[in-house]
């Protein structure tokens, strides 16, 4: 009775937030020419020419992007900041890994669009000679852009509130960042009907366009910000006609919070339900020195879901029904990691002490072998340690122990098959599973096979499924 008489306020405080976000956002929305409208009063003089400043820059490069760029429209334009970085530069092999990256084919739907985001001239003519030289067909084609920004539209970044307990030079530094991708976004503005944002420390692999392309369609209408990576402001996707909002949000709040942060609320405030983001990630973070001085960075999780290529057993899967009774998280679903054709996996949880995956296939089968991937396999010298274990190679998610059981009776149902009378194949093993003799352990024939998870806790990711048969 407690929760049913609580559920009118609950939904009366949801109803309320939604209410309110959408005001925000119309707020933000209306004041694009005058960006600053919704930051807090600080210092008015300052404020007003801040005002100025930005919303003249603002709407000059609006100007330009329509008039110079809206003929050669494209699908997909990737913007791409770059600032001086001590210690090195990671901005010539991102550049290197899109345009080696990209499939002819996709050429003329991609704009890679740089720009020079820091206020040294000998720097931003040292880094365009070296574009020009490394890249002068893709410039030729309009391919990649250049872009300069002007120090002369931003406004002071000093007296800034320092919030998150930031030192000021980390809040000047993450402010400046945040100003960078607003400017960005508004140059790329009629370019493209999708804007991807990412850093200039950054690669990908062949066939990211193909791969961008295709989670768009499959994501649906009901999203404001596709992820195609799990690090901050990296692989952010969003359509062209959200991106004065969004604009107008970042030149509002830039001072308070980090950009990454004001993505979320972006979310939050155009009502978006659910995460989306795409596994295997797009895109991976190779950066270690910061833009941020004396600032070292690493590319934690990133790793892990960027290494999750495409399906590498090639068994022969032959069609079949695959159910388990464990939780599922999200949308990916036992099937996918069955599915030998595209890259998805699955991915979920224990919820009994009796869990397990069940192949019931539609015809008997002369079963030779199985191999079942799980779990994520990880190098700690070149990647942050989720786990705090110090091996140097660490496993998460796979399945720790399990027992392999196959049946000969198929039994269909209306709504799908299964078998009775099971007999044991592999009883009680530790470590990877894979059973090369089932022929002569089940001598043909084999309608189920039957995988029990034992002694499991909480997760469990299985990147691939490889059932290997005989006529």
């Amino acid at each position: 009775m407690k929760r049913i008489t609580s559920l009118p306020l609950a939904w009366t405080a949801v109803i309320c937030l939604t209410v309110l976000n959408i005001v925000l956002l119309y707020t933000c929305s209306m004041n694009t020419n005058s960006t600053f409208k919704l930051q807090h009063k600080v210092d008015s003089s300052t404020q007003d020419k801040a005002i100025k400043d930005v919303s003249e820059t603002l709407a000059t490069q609006a100007n330009i992007s329509r008039a110079v760029l809206k003929k050669s429209k494209v699908f997909l334009v990737i913007g791409i900041p770059t600032i001086y970085r001590p210690g090195g530069s990671y901005i010539f092999s991102t550049l290197s890994s899109l345009v080696s990256c990209t499939a002819p084919e996709d050429r003329s739907h991609v704009k890679l669009v740089v720009q020079l985001s820091d206020f040294n001239i000998s720097y931003h003519e040292k880094v365009k000679g070296k574009i020009r030289a490394m890249f002068p067909k893709e410039l030729s084609d309009e391919f990649i852009l250049i872009h300069n920004a002007s120090s002369e539209k931003y406004p002071a970044l000093e007296h800034l509130k320092q919030n998150f307990g930031d030192s000021t030079m980390r809040v000047k530094w993450r402010a400046k960042q945040t100003l960078d991708a607003a400017f960005l976004m508004q140059y790329c503005q009629d370019m493209a009907e999708y804007y991807v944002h990412i850093e200039d420390d950054v690669i990908t692999r062949p066939g990211y366009v193909r791969e961008i392309t295709e989670f768009i369609k499959e994501s649906g209408s009901s999203w404001s910000i596709l992820e195609l990576s799990f690090v901050g402001a990296i692989g952010k996707v969003f359509r062209n006609s959200d991106l004065p909002k969004l604009v107008s949000l970042l030149t509002s709040f830039y001072e308070e919070q980090p950009i990454d942060y004001l993505f979320m609320y972006f979310k939050s405030l155009t009502v978006q339900a659910k995460q989306y983001v795409r596994i295997p990630t797009v895109f991976k973070h190779i950066g270690v020195k910061s833009t941020l001085v004396n600032q070292t960075r690493s590319d934690g999780m990133d790793s892990l879901y960027f290494n999750l290529q495409q399906k590498r057993l090639k068994g022969d899967n032959p069609n079949a029904t695959i159910q388990t009774n464990l939780g599922v998280y999200q949308e990916y679903y036992i099937d996918k990691a069955y599915n030998k054709i595209n890259s998805d996996f699955f991915w979920g949880y224990t919820k009994s002490s009796k869990n397990f995956v069940l192949i019931a296939f539609n015809v008997p089968q002369n079963v030779t072998k199985l191999v079942i991937e799980s779990g994520f396999v990880a190098d700690e010298n070149n990647l942050h340690n989720p786990l705090n274990v110090s091996s140097n190679l660490h496993r998460r998610d796979y399945i720790k122990k399990w027992s392999l059981d196959y049946s000969n009776e198929l039994v269909s149902k209306e709504t799908s098959s299964t078998c009775e009378v099971f007999r044991i194949l592999q009883e009680y093993v530790e470590g990877p599973i894979q059973v090369d003799d089932v022929l002569r352990k089940t001598n043909g024939h084999v309608s189920c096979l039957r995988l029990s998870v034992i002694s499991q806790v909480n997760w469990i990711f299985i990147r691939e499924i490889g059932v290997y048969v005989t006529s």
